[in-house]
């Protein structure tokens, strides 16, 4: 499998597509779309293979990465896991600029309409089977991306990487021993009961003496300090504001349509069906096409006789009609012969090709023409106002970054100035995030950003989307503490219950579990503790929506040849329950009477798992071999 490098570079396959629908996932972008942002502090830390690394680089990968652990911890980024993240997303921009150095010596781009094309093809971005763009915006934004010119950025990159992926590494053939071994694993079925034991179940009986609480209590003193809280004060940036002062005129909208007159030119286009007839004998396939003609002429109808003798059996049934048509976008050879019919209506001559004959009937034509002013007058006005706003957003963007850094100590030159209101956030830490902008990771790592935090000074525009930018600066600093015992006993208290609930759980489980070929016995504890039973067949792996997605996990935990087997796998399936499972039954997939599509399936995701395995190999090693120079950065 995979043994060699392919020599030649085959096309990429669609098959990949599927990994850029996993959004977190993607590699970082190759275009450094944030050169031209509102930071004007932005510089580089080091380079790879002569391509600048830049802090806003870093800054996104390292955003993208935390908002995705967060949403996994309760929207909360542990502290302990920001060392981590950083050597990660400086990791990720490295491998995205060795990525960028092959793809140009292997000539591999795209371009930014390529990319757009491939936006409507994410069901994640569909409503009711079509391309939202509001439902892409919502996406992206809650995926972590900054601006929708940022994920195209890295959706980009991802496409590059897949193209390179396949096209040196290929798809080979996954062997016969490894389908097998995949298609059962992933076909099999399994019969099994579960139930489920609340973490709580012994809460009620739990006592906790006031001496054990404060016990507890000075022993794990450090659980119970909290950080330091920040509240903030900021102005905010919106662009729906400022398209409020944007104002169209006709003269604009006039002036506009006689400069771009070309958007609005509609090339002449033609209307035809036609029958097409194979060579067998050069007389006797001429012979028919005359005899064609003459019958049409004489007043036979040609969608009958395209249905009895055309040899296009796509269009023949519907009498060889061909979707409308403009120059240059058909055989030139067949351009011309219409072009000569002067009348609707009326056939083209015999035209000869390699494999047979074509004749053409003219159905309509439609002249060239420019839509007139009124037709167009509102999408030019939509035009004028983007361009407008865009141009008038930079400006205030400019004049926000400006004013802001010039009087580091207060918003208020800014406010008044730019006319922006001050608001005020709740208070907040790194570990206990507010509501609003200071839920908002990129504005709490500003908010401790030594300039912001020590020095007191305002932010650097701190940009949110593409549409809203921040400035913001500590209003009141709320010190550190330890909160007291009186504070926290009723939830130390509540916490030390739980513990001792679990660990008679976990007795009970064990118990159960113990004890399952025991019926009578079983049977008894159920009874005692109101536990029941559920019943579920031909489980497949995919989780079902009615059954904890760890039972399923629980249920398929342990690997057994036999076909009728005895197994009790249990632990936790959430914070507050047990799983107990009893699996009955393993059925495997009968290889004989697996659909085509399914076997294909498979094989691709064999060969394609290989592939990564190859290709990720293969970036390292380029990696290893590349030219990196990072500033206080380990490579």
């Amino acid at each position: 499998m995979l043994q060699k490098i392919q020599q030649h570079l085959s096309g990429w396959v669609l098959w990949v597509l599927v990994i850029i629908i996993s959004l977190g996932f993607m590699l970082w972008g190759v275009e450094n779309y944030f050169q031209g942002n509102v930071n004007p502090r932005d510089k580089s830390i080091g380079t790879v293979n002569g391509l600048n690394i830049f802090t806003s680089d870093v800054e996104r990968a390292f955003n993208v990465i935390a908002y995705q652990l967060a949403e996994q911890n309760d929207n909360v980024l542990p502290e302990y896991l920001r060392p981590i993240i950083e050597k990660q997303a400086v990791n990720t921009v490295v491998f995205s600029k060795v990525i960028e150095t092959l793809a140009k010596k292997l000539g591999f781009a795209y371009g930014q309409e390529e990319v757009e094309r491939y936006l409507p093809n994410f069901d994640v971005f569909k409503e009711n089977g079509k391309f939202s763009e509001e439902k892409f915006y919502k996406t992206i934004y809650s995926q972590g991306y900054v601006s929708a010119q940022d994920f195209i950025d890295r959706l980009r990159n991802d496409l590059i990487s897949n193209q390179i992926r396949t096209g040196i590494f290929g798809t080979e053939v996954a062997t016969s021993s490894e389908f097998e071994f995949w298609a059962k694993l992933s076909g099999q079925k399994r019969d099994f009961k579960y139930a489920v034991v609340p973490a709580n179940l012994f809460i009620e009986e739990s006592k906790i003496d006031n001496k054990k609480i404060e016990e507890q209590y000075n022993k794990h003193l450090e659980h119970f300090k909290v950080d330091e809280k920040l509240k903030l004060e900021y102005v905010e940036l919106l662009a729906d504001e400022v398209s409020d002062s944007i104002k169209i005129i006709q003269e604009d909208i006039e002036e506009y349509y006689e400069d771009n007159k070309k958007q609005f030119f509609t090339p002449k286009k033609w209307l035809v069906s036609h029958i097409f007839l194979k060579k067998e004998t050069d007389n006797d396939v001429k012979n028919l096409a005359s005899e064609i003609i003459e019958l049409s002429n004489k007043g036979k109808s040609f969608n009958e006789l395209a249905k009895k003798y055309s040899d296009d059996k796509l269009t023949a049934d519907t009498g060889g009609k061909l979707h409308w048509f403009r120059a240059g976008s058909i055989n030139k050879k067949f351009e011309e012969a219409i072009k000569n019919i002067d009348t609707v209506g009326k056939l083209s001559e015999i035209i000869e090709t390699e494999d047979g004959i074509e004749i053409f009937k003219l159905l309509d034509v439609k002249d060239s023409n420019y839509k007139p002013l009124e037709e167009v007058s509102e999408t030019i006005k939509g035009k004028l106002i983007e361009q407008k706003l865009k141009k008038a957003f930079q400006e205030l963007s400019e004049d926000l970054a400006d004013i802001s850094y010039s009087n580091p100590d207060s918003l208020k030159e800014v406010s008044e100035k730019l006319n922006l209101e001050i608001k005020e956030t709740v208070a907040f830490s790194k570990k206990e995030p507010g509501t609003g902008i200071s839920n908002i990771s990129k504005v709490i790592d500003a908010a401790y950003h030594k300039d912001v935090h020590e020095d007191n000074n305002n932010s650097l525009p701190i940009r949110l989307a593409d549409d809203r930018i921040v400035v913001i600066r500590i209003k009141e600093k709320i010190p550190a503490r330890t909160r007291s015992l009186n504070e926290v006993k009723n939830e130390l208290e509540s916490a030390l219950k739980l513990r001792m609930s679990i660990e008679k759980v976990q007795t009970l489980v064990k118990n159960i579990t113990e004890n399952l070929q025991n019926e009578n016995s079983t049977k008894k504890i159920f009874k005692k503790h109101k536990l029941k039973w559920k019943s579920v067949k031909d489980a497949a792996r995919s989780v079902k929506d009615d059954i904890p997605k760890n039972i399923i996990k629980l249920a398929f935990s342990i690997e057994n040849n036999s076909k009728e087997i005895k197994l009790y796998p249990n632990g936790p399936i959430s914070q507050e329950e047990f799983g107990i499972v009893d699996v009955q039954k393993i059925i495997y997939p009968d290889l004989s009477k697996m659909d085509d599509d399914i076997k294909k399936s498979i094989r691709d995701n064999i060969t394609g798992y290989y592939a990564n395995i190859m290709y990720r190999l293969y970036v390292e090693n380029l990696k290893q071999q590349s030219e990196i120079n990072l500033k206080d950065q380990k490579s």
